[in-house]
């Protein structure tokens, strides 16, 4: 699957990191939760929200505060990950509800939708 060659981007603005993850599936994701220093305050979810047997594991040794999926109504995120997201209290945006606009200022996060 090409899904799981997906580029996986960490980017750090002093206090706060991002990490997107692309389409990433459970070959990919397995890999990314085994990296160093994976922990991220925000977290673009995978493959437009679908659910994986791997997304647990990547929420939980992610630990976002937020999260973004990028869906639609053709195309929406599934109900199991909404669920995860919602268990562990992550701020999640979807852009089925409009475009989501991040700003980082290194020390805190805001995001508008």
């Amino acid at each position: 699957d090409d899904d799981n060659y997906s580029s996986v981007i960490s980017i750090t603005h002093k206090d706060n990191s991002f990490l997107f993850v692309g389409d990433a599936k459970s070959d990919r994701i397995k890999e990314i939760i085994s990296m160093d220093n994976i922990q991220h305050d925000f977290l673009m979810m995978p493959d437009n929200g679908a659910y994986d047997v791997e997304t647990s594991n990547l929420i939980n040794t992610v630990k976002p505060s937020y999260a973004a999926i990028t869906c639609s109504l053709s195309n929406p995120a599934s109900s199991e990950v909404l669920e995860l997201l919602s268990d562990k209290s992550i701020n999640t945006y979807m852009t089925v509800n409009g475009s989501v606009k991040i700003t980082s200022n290194g020390s805190t996060i805001t995001i508008e939708q």
